[in-house]
């Protein structure tokens, strides 16, 4: 008997943990609210990172128009913030989405600090509109617009 109680004391915490460790959920076939946070949070934190790998993989150059000016403009900022600036937050909030044409109008806000004391931080806000589409298992963003937030930084 103790030798059983000693097992449900020292395995019921364990059946806790289990439970409330997040599972992770299949990619879901259709566009929602839930897959446009998922995918502009992966941007948002590759963005702080400075991860430029990490944020381009984030999107179809296939299927976006002007990819490749968009590249370089976020090579760019990726280089200017390493040059000019301390560190970059990113805020974004989904203000609506279309599941039929899976677009998200999204409140974002790109914030640096500069490296000098002297210089104020910078800061760009805006409307943007995400467009995603499924490629493969993913969901990637297959275009922005306006896109000149991410430029000038």
């Amino acid at each position: 008997m103790l030798r059983k109680t000693c097992f449900l004391i020292l395995c019921f915490p364990l059946l806790f943990i289990t439970a409330a460790a997040p599972q992770a959920s299949p990619p879901s076939d259709s566009f929602s609210v839930a897959v446009a946070d998922h995918v502009l949070g992966s941007f948002r934190d590759a963005l702080m990172a400075q991860n430029q790998t990490r944020t381009t993989a984030l999107f179809d150059p296939d299927r976006m128009p002007d990819y490749p000016e968009f590249a370089n403009a976020l090579g760019q900022l990726f280089q200017d913030h390493n040059q000019k600036y301390e560190s970059l937050r990113v805020r974004f909030h989904i203000l609506q989405t279309d599941e039929d044409t899976g677009a998200a109008m999204v409140a974002f806000t790109l914030e640096a600090t500069p490296a000098s004391p002297e210089q104020m931080p910078v800061q760009h806000s805006g409307q943007l509109r995400f467009n995603f589409a499924r490629v493969g298992k993913e969901w990637k963003i297959v275009n922005v617009q306006p896109r000149n937030l991410f430029a000038g930084f």
